[in-house]
């Protein structure tokens, strides 16, 4: 018997960049006396692809299943998982409402045991905004409705409900959830895995997450060209595993349409030390956003962020960025952008505001003790 299951939705590699693949493997190697097991579904078969480390003893399994159709009900989740046997656990967590939800609810009913929710973004908001699953099946008008239906079971369900921030905690409310059963954990990274450089003059911009559509990296690159008209010297860099073929294609070609190739470099490869590295200034423009960890990497290594005012970024930015309107025109940020740039005392100001960030409120070790606390409540 393990003590605790992890239910997720799209997990195609442990080791791929951000989001909940970069807080899933970090806390089951951060949590090494309590002993994991993983269930993944899917629609891509990725068992091959997906690696365990062998030096972690306390992951006992990954088993992905994979779907030929997205279960929107009890009934459609008693069907997948009947062929399927999975060890004996003491707490069902699942990552996110919808399949993940209904699997936990399902089996912590079949087993009598219990069943945590972490929800990294809301998913119901997030397939209305991208009109598509993190599994990757397209979605309509009527699954959407239904992923909201289903995101209220789970916050009736579950034991406790968390989220890495008080905006998609007050939507949880907001949806129906007891807020006596919401929790915010912030998630974590080591500081003293990431070297902190003074990277002044600023040469280097980029953007670093999945390749999706969510991201809205082609506005990225339209900001991009408008730097470089008035400062043709800088380098920019998209770096993060391919998630929509389609969508990088589209990328590349927009990128050679507006002249940028020889200042633009994809980098589709991730190692999470040496992405840092490239750049000195991370930009997103996401249509929405919670507390992406590539933030979080860039206060520890110095690296000045600058992000759009929505979701939760905001509150896990603060003061340690520079937070811009995303209703703005291209060409206001591109000019805020500059005058950025080329102050360097407030450039100073703001790294170390990030550094200290990611040395007290945005640490592994924290994320790592709120939920050993949490699991001990219930093993």
């Amino acid at each position: 018997m393990v003590d605790i299951t992890i239910i997720t939705e799209g997990i195609s590699n442990l080791f791929k960049i951000g989001g909940v693949s970069t807080w899933l493997r970090d806390l089951t190697e951060g949590i090494p006396d309590i002993n994991f097991s993983i269930i993944n579904f899917s629609f891509i078969d990725n068992d091959s692809s997906i690696p365990m480390n062998q030096s972690q003893n306390n992951l006992k399994s990954f088993n992905n299943i994979l779907l030929k159709d997205y279960p929107l009900s009890f009934n459609q989740i008693e069907q997948i998982l009947k062929d399927h046997e999975f060890e004996e656990t003491k707490i069902y967590h699942a990552t996110s409402t919808g399949c993940a939800s209904l699997c936990a609810i399902y089996q912590s009913k079949l087993k009598e045991k219990p069943f945590i929710l972490t929800e990294h973004a809301i998913y119901w908001k997030e397939s209305q905004e991208t009109n598509e699953l993190e599994s990757g099946v397209e979605a309509g008008k009527n699954i959407t409705n239904k992923l909201r239906v289903i995101a209220k079971d789970a916050y009736k369900e579950a034991e406790i409900v968390i989220s890495p921030t008080e905006f998609t905690r007050n939507i949880q409310i907001s949806e129906g959830a007891n807020s006596n059963k919401c929790k915010v954990i912030n998630n974590g990274v080591d500081p003293e895995r990431f070297k902190f450089n003074y990277r002044f003059p600023i040469k280097r911009i980029g953007f670093a997450g999945r390749i999706t559509r969510i991201k809205n990296i082609e506005r990225i690159i339209n900001i991009w060209k408008l730097i470089s008209s008035k400062n043709p010297e800088l380098k920019f860099f998209i770096i993060g595993p391919i998630d929509d073929l389609g969508y990088y294609n589209y990328l590349k070609e927009l990128t050679n349409s507006l002249n940028l190739d020889s200042n633009v470099e994809f980098v589709n490869s991730y190692n999470r030390e040496n992405w840092v590295q490239r750049i000195d200034l991370l930009l997103l423009a996401s249509k929405m956003e919670t507390q992406p960890y590539v933030v979080l990497e860039s206060f520890a290594s110095g690296i000045l962020t600058v992000v759009p005012n929505i979701g939760g970024l905001p509150e896990t930015v603060k003061d340690a960025g520079f937070i811009y309107d995303f209703r703005a025109k291209d060409e206001e940020i591109a000019i805020e952008l500059l005058n950025l740039i080329s102050d360097e005392a407030l450039f100073k100001e703001k790294i170390l505001k990030g550094r200290k960030l990611a040395e007290e409120t945005y640490t592994a070790e924290k994320m790592f003790n709120e939920y050993k606390n949490i699991y001990m409540n219930f093993l």
